[in-house]
């Protein structure tokens, strides 16, 4: 009923729209794929009068009147489609046919926008993979464009990894197996050196610096959350020239009580860090298994929240009995520690 309704909706807008022979329906399919945008840029106006084939002075034309009846808002200087859900059923639309199966729609804004566009093409794409999933379509919308970035990272210096991984941010959440594919490949394979702009140099150390953030959210997706944490773990072993190890920083926040959070992944992590203990390196860098520990032995959760104005701190007391498990764990590691035969451990 909801896609009905929208379709009936975005037939009678586009209707009321004037009748210049501009493409409107694909000038708003665009905006769904890639934004949010920076729309007035040259980038986008040039890729755009390519992929549209109508000049950019009334791809401009059209960004106002666009604007002026609602359809799009700007937020700071990029515009998108609202209501978002309009701007999911817009890109589906595109995207597949009424049997659910790819038109290329995907791949064809892929290569025009993937040079200015790539986050927020690849957060939209990857959203709408994930609502097919779960509805069982055949889609794959992503499929050939994965392959592709997949190969080209391989062969990418340190600055190509450096700025596929940035982008991935916000799809990761939809594609966990793909990600975690493009992880592997930043940490098993030693990228060659690159310059920005021709004279900054970055090094597989930048890389490496990618990663925790990308991995964090990862290790909620059940079937990864034992290879995100030891490559979260192996990632806090290594030197890092910042006050702050990224990799350490993210697996403490992981292991924190928080509200909402689940318990039984904090179980899994805790049964995790137990077998990285028994491991010989485990106890060779700055962060152990220990630190794990550390979090888990807390006796309130800290709580920030916002509201309006406003910003409180204060903390919340954690159930006894429910966490009594997770102290456990973190104390079985504790003991063995003491006694085990490897000094530093």
């Amino acid at each position: 009923f909801r896609w009905a309704v929208f379709d009936r909706f975005i037939d009678e807008y586009t209707t009321a729209l004037p009748d210049s022979g501009f493409p409107w329906r694909k000038f708003v399919d665009l905006i769904a794929a890639v934004g949010p945008t920076q729309a007035r840029t040259d980038a986008f106006l040039s890729a755009s009068e390519s992929f549209l084939r109508v000049p950019r002075y009334e791809i401009s034309q059209a960004l106002d009147q666009l604007e002026t009846h609602g359809l799009l808002v700007r937020e700071h200087d990029r515009v998108h489609i609202v209501p978002d859900a309009l701007g999911d059923f817009l890109l589906e639309n595109a995207c597949v046919n009424s049997r659910g199966e790819t038109t290329g729609y995907a791949d064809a804004v892929f290569r025009h926008f993937r040079s200015d566009n790539l986050p927020s093409l690849l957060s939209n794409l990857a959203e709408l993979e994930w609502r097919l999933e779960q509805k069982d379509s055949p889609g794959r919308v992503l499929q050939g464009i994965w392959t592709e970035m997949e190969s080209e990272f391989k062969a990418a210096d340190a600055v190509g990894r450096c700025e596929t991984l940035e982008a991935l941010r916000g799809a990761a959440v939809f594609q966990p197996a793909q990600t975690v594919r493009i992880v592997r490949s930043a940490m098993d394979t030693v990228a060659r050196p690159g310059f920005v702009l021709n004279y900054w140099e970055k090094t597989q150390a930048d890389v490496i610096e990618e990663l925790p953030n990308l991995l964090g959210p990862l290790a909620h997706v059940r079937e990864h959350t034992e290879e995100v944490i030891r490559r979260l773990f192996a990632l806090a072993q290594l030197p890092s020239d910042r006050l702050d190890h990224r990799a350490a920083k993210v697996l403490r926040d992981l292991a924190k009580y928080k509200l909402h959070k689940s318990v039984s992944f904090l179980l899994h992590l805790a049964e995790i860090a137990a077998t990285l203990a028994r491991e010989p390196a485990a106890f060779r860098g700055p962060f152990t298994p220990l630190d794990i520990a550390d979090e888990l032995l807390e006796r309130e959760v800290r709580h920030e929240e916002f509201q309006e104005l406003t910003f409180r701190i204060g903390s919340v007391p954690l159930n006894h009995t429910v966490v009594a498990p997770l102290r456990d764990s973190a104390l079985t590691i504790i003991a063995e520690s003491l006694n085990a035969k490897d000094p530093r451990r």
